[in-house]
């Protein structure tokens, strides 16, 4: 039997990703089952992009604009995560005392407390996913996703460079 054409394999892959794309939005979506050792109630969990920025800002202060990158937002769509953490009382915003521009996220207390207790993993589907990754092999996945990660990030880099040398011959 005749192998596929790299096309037909480029557009399984998209498809595949398109589809890992909308298990991990399910996985990470809060959880409405989760008890009262959970955080509490239901408004107070936290998104997966919420989850994830209070990770990424729990071991040391962050700039807004780092934050930002962290999450591969513009600064503007990471505003409403950081003011969502805030609203919860998981964060706290301020500016710097020797540049008002600059203006930081902390955890606090509270959003300490969460990732300590591991709530944030019971409110959504990270507790499942580390259940799964005990049959695995140490690493295997990284693996995976990171040569995926390249493969498809050396597509865009290509689609990027082929759309911004067809604007120069414009």
């Amino acid at each position: 039997m005749d192998s596929p054409t790299v096309q037909v394999r480029a557009e399984r892959l998209l498809r595949e990703l398109v589809r890992l794309h909308d298990v991990l939005h399910a996985l990470f979506r809060p959880r409405t089952d989760v008890g009262p050792e959970g955080v509490g109630a239901a408004g107070d969990a936290l998104s997966s992009r919420q989850a994830q920025a209070l990770y990424l800002i729990q071991p040391k202060q962050t700039t807004m604009t780092e934050l930002a990158a962290l999450l591969r937002l513009s600064p503007a769509a990471a505003t409403p995560v950081a003011d969502r953490l805030v609203e919860l009382g998981m964060a706290r915003r301020f500016r710097d005392p020797s540049d008002r521009r600059l203006v930081y996220l902390a955890t606090t207390e509270r959003g300490r407390d969460l990732i300590r207790d591991g709530n944030v993993w019971e409110q959504t589907g990270l507790s499942v996913l580390a259940t799964a990754l005990e049959n695995e092999a140490p690493g295997l996945e990284e693996q995976c996703v990171e040569g995926l990660v390249r493969m498809v990030e050396a597509a865009v880099d290509g689609l990027s460079g082929a759309r911004s040398a067809g604007e120069e011959t414009r």
